[in-house]
């Protein structure tokens, strides 16, 4: 894997976990192919054609659970991160 490509993996990954924890009370959060291309402005193509690197990438975050932690679904990354990480409300 080139720099480039290195750093937009890392980045993307980044964005998942930032913005997956912010956005959940439960752990879960299943973040939209279509939004990280949006964001990213890449194509579904290449977003696929990085994925596997992505998902490795994700496993080394330590907000994401163990080996169960990361799916993908039709149209996204679903995503289970540690409560402890997230924005839990409390009472």
């Amino acid at each position: 894997m080139n720099l480039k490509e290195s750093l937009v993996v890392e980045a993307i990954a980044n964005y998942m976990v930032v913005m997956g924890t912010a956005s959940t009370t439960t752990g879960n959060r299943i973040i939209s192919y279509d939004d990280i291309c949006r964001h990213f402005e890449i194509t579904r193509e290449r977003l696929m054609e990085l994925k596997d690197k992505i998902v490795d990438e994700l496993y080394t975050k330590v907000q994401i659970c163990d080996e169960n932690g990361i799916w993908m679904e039709e149209d996204g990354f679903n995503l289970m991160f540690f409560l402890g990480y997230c924005a839990v409300e409390e009472d």
